[in-house]
């Protein structure tokens, strides 16, 4: 990405600062690849806090994945009972991947995806035509424990409405300009906080300024007199 020297320094600010406003970060723990999956098809239309009440609605609401998969869009949505535009397009997209992985395995499950090498993974994963990338790394970075950075498409324009990434990077120049700057350990709380807010918060550009010597008393030298 063009000038990562400077942006660099931004996404470190950024990162500081959201880790001061933004709260206690909880990881969550999937048993299967496919629930991460689920989840993350929910979080991408919708705010973490309502994504989190859907998700818990599904598990409650219908006997297993296989019930939700085959259950027709209107009663999904009035499971869910949320009140967003969208939500008939959320849950049609979550229907379409439930379908892809069913019709390609014959089964919902991706556990054996954990048996995999972090690529191999991955490739699978990008083999499933609906799953989009930040479908794709949430499932790499929460269900596999592998290095990503889920980015959704208002988080990306925000990172460039900031100045937090250069204003042409494509999708993925930003996301692997950002795993190279944020580490494994902390992308996860990284994505958190940086989905958690409504916008980013603003980081003053740090200044370099002269230490003034105050204080400091200067010597003077007199001029010794010679005796004639």
């Amino acid at each position: 990405m063009k000038d990562s020297k400077q942006y660099s320094q931004r996404i470190k600010k950024l990162f500081s600062e959201l880790k001061r406003l933004g709260g206690k970060v909880v990881r969550p723990e999937y048993n299967d690849p496919i629930e991460a999956l689920v989840y993350a098809a929910l979080n991408e239309g919708m705010t973490p806090a309502a994504a989190k009440t859907a998700y818990k609605k599904i598990l409650t609401h219908f006997v297993d994945l296989n019930d939700l998969r085959v259950s027709r869009t209107e009663e999904v949505v009035e499971a869910l009972g949320l009140a967003q535009n969208d939500i008939n397009e959320i849950v049609q997209r979550l229907n379409e991947i439930l379908q892809a992985v069913f019709v390609k395995h014959d089964r919902l499950s991706l556990a054996y995806l954990k048996d995999m090498g972090k690529r191999q993974a991955r490739e699978v994963l990008e083999k499933l035509e609906p799953l989009s990338p930040f479908v794709i790394d949430y499932v790499i970075l929460t269900a596999l424990d592998g290095h990503a950075v889920p980015l959704t498409k208002k988080i990306r324009e925000l990172l460039k409405a900031g100045g937090y990434v250069h204003p042409d990077a494509g999708e993925k120049d930003i996301t692997s300009f950002l795993e190279r700057q944020i580490s494994a350990s902390d992308a996860y709380t990284f994505h958190t906080l940086l989905h958690r807010v409504d916008g980013l918060p603003e980081v003053a550009e740090t200044k370099i300024t002269k230490k003034k010597t105050a204080g400091k008393k200067t010597k003077t030298t007199k001029k010794r007199t010679v005796k004639k």
